[in-house]
């Protein structure tokens, strides 16, 4: 599992899993890190510094597996807390917002089946709060929703007893909903000389909505592994008025 922030790269982890009943398992597990990104040091300079920034992560999860309807069966679900301390889902804010970092709260969920013949299926959902605290020009009270989700299907034994074809539709992480709240300036009073300020919330739902195609089939071939993948993006970025992305790749491994 892992934390799937822009820049994300954990330095210490632990975890502790226990069977708490036939099939089922409890797992309890925390992890530090930091959150790395790439700042210019002067605005019309090509100088670029790294700035490291902590989070903090606690989980707490359960899973399980059982044979019904044919086949085996496996589910999933797991909540975590996210402390960043300096970011807001893994995005710095310029200095004169006066970020203090975010807290965050995910939920994920997983189910798969997998079926005699090599058929299989799965589906995964995420499901994220998040809130900025309040510093600087950062009000309390905003919070931003967002998701993601994949469904995939597979099968073994294709054109042969060992190859396998997969099929995968998702959405990457998503602001659903919400956004920040700001502390801004929106009355001047010319009698007093003075401004009135209010919190005013500033939405960060995209207008784009990015999904992704991917389709890949590996197999035995001429004493080695072949794999051909191929996929196809549609608003990337979450950016309506982004060009579709299209790709695919090729890879042969000989052992020797």
């Amino acid at each position: 599992e892992s934390l799937r922030l822009m820049g994300a790269e954990g330095q210490s982890a632990t975890a502790l899993r226990q069977r708490i009943a036939p099939g089922v398992a409890l797992t309890l597990g925390g992890e530090r890190g930091v959150i790395s990104t790439r700042m210019a040091e002067q605005p019309d300079g090509p100088i670029l510094r790294r700035a490291d920034a902590r989070y903090d992560r606690m989980f707490a999860g359960l899973d399980g597996a059982k044979a019904m309807l044919g086949g085996q069966w496996r589910g999933s679900i797991s909540a975590s807390m996210i402390d960043e301390q300096a970011t807001i889902l893994g995005a710095r804010l310029a200095p004169g917002f006066g970020s203090h970092g975010a807290t965050s709260v995910m939920i994920d969920g997983r189910v798969s089946a997998l079926w005699h013949g090599g058929w299989s299926v799965g589906a995964s959902w995420r499901e994220g709060t998040t809130r900025a605290r309040a510093a600087g020009l950062l009000a309390a009270g905003g919070a931003i929703r967002s998701r993601a989700w994949a469904i995939d299907a597979g099968k073994l034994g294709v054109f042969g007893a060992s190859d396998r074809l997969a099929l995968r539709l998702s959405q990457p992480m998503r602001v659903q909903s919400g956004g920040l709240m700001l502390h801004l300036p929106t009355s001047y009073d010319y009698a007093s000389a003075s401004a009135t300020a209010t919190d005013v919330a500033v939405p960060l739902t995209p207008f784009g909505r990015e999904q992704v195609v991917e389709m890949v089939w590996s197999g035995p071939m001429l004493g080695g592994d072949l794999s051909i993948n191929s996929y196809w993006r549609g608003q990337p970025g979450h950016m309506a008025a982004a060009g579709d992305d299209v790709g695919g790749a090729i890879r042969f491994v000989l052992g020797f």
